[in-house]
């Protein structure tokens, strides 16, 4: 469907088709075959090589071929079609607020609007999402549970009589963050050579989003598992969340936390805490207290 351009306005009209011209400069646009408007009568209508039409307020609903051809040697003939309307309107939709953890991704929907007559009259909807703030305005809040995909549409009505509208529908991508892992580090404090009780050991771990965050939270939770033979039964998983510390001026947010191993030997495997996503790191402490990276880390969560 080619382009709207709303009376008494300038619009980009959608390119068709290019090929080389063989004189020009020239410019023509079309309604149902006949020519309305050319660059040798001159009139209200205005058309540049990039495709931008000014369309005349009186100008007749339609759908019209333009054709661009420059003068020799400085490019090709381009070909454009666009739609004459009593008004247009488009949303411009932007994530402005996100705390999975509550359940909250927040995106504000602007309505821009060509042409018409004001007022105008909002009719806002969603799927998928919930329109919380602004109905019956330009701007509205929609908030979509984190992990959703969903769109947001728009109605506009004009105080024409008979009335005009226009309307505009977006899509709203699940984009939830991710975090990846980094394999921890190891370090020890005291004589390598010693004994476990002279030592202590930490263990550090980091994880980045997969994108920037408009207001990304101070910390997150790292959970923590290992395996626990001298539990009743033998053989469970201890579970231990460690805090990740937000550092200050990451973008995309990065986040550290450590924690003390010391005297505890064993496999280990740390994810991000829900709602979150991440991958799954594994490693083990040796009799030495060394970090050894364990191969076969997974994408998102624990198996």
């Amino acid at each position: 469907m080619p382009n709207q351009i709303a009376r008494g306005t300038t619009g980009q009209a959608s390119l068709t088709q290019e090929m080389s011209g063989s004189f020009g400069p020239y410019w023509s646009i079309t309604l149902g075959g006949y020519e309305v408007a050319n660059s040798e009568q001159p009139n209200e209508w205005g058309f540049t090589a990039r495709g931008l039409i000014t369309v005349p307020t009186g100008a007749a609903f339609g759908s019209y071929v333009g054709n661009y051809n420059p003068e020799f040697g400085q490019g090709n003939e381009k070909f454009y079609e666009f739609e004459v309307a009593c008004m247009t309107v488009q949303i411009s939709a932007s994530e402005v607020e996100r705390d999975e953890a509550m359940g909250v991704v927040l995106h504000e929907c602007h309505a821009i609007v060509q042409g018409g007559t004001a007022p105008f009259q909002y009719t806002w909807s969603s799927v998928g999402g919930t329109i919380v703030s602004g109905q019956g305005t330009p701007v509205v809040g929609v908030n979509f549970p984190p992990g959703t995909s969903g769109s947001v549409s728009l109605t506009v009505t004009d105080a024409n009589t008979p009335a005009c509208s226009a309307t505009d529908t977006v899509s709203v991508a699940a984009n939830p963050i991710e975090f990846t892992i980094t394999n921890p580090n190891g370090d020890g404090t005291g004589d390598p050579s010693g004994t476990r009780d002279q030592m202590r050991f930490a263990v550090s771990v980091e994880a980045v989003a997969n994108q920037p965050l408009p207001n990304p939270p101070a910390t997150i939770s790292f959970q923590i598992r290992r395996p626990n033979p001298g539990a009743p039964g033998g053989g469970t998983v201890s579970v231990t969340q460690v805090t990740g510390t937000l550092v200050a001026g990451s973008s995309p947010p990065e986040y550290h936390g450590s924690w003390d191993v010391t005297r505890t030997l064993g496999r280990w495997r740390i994810k991000v805490e829900s709602p979150h996503r991440s991958n799954t790191v594994n490693f083990k402490v040796d009799k030495r207290g060394q970090i050894v990276a364990v191969a076969n880390n997974q994408c998102c969560g624990f198996s």
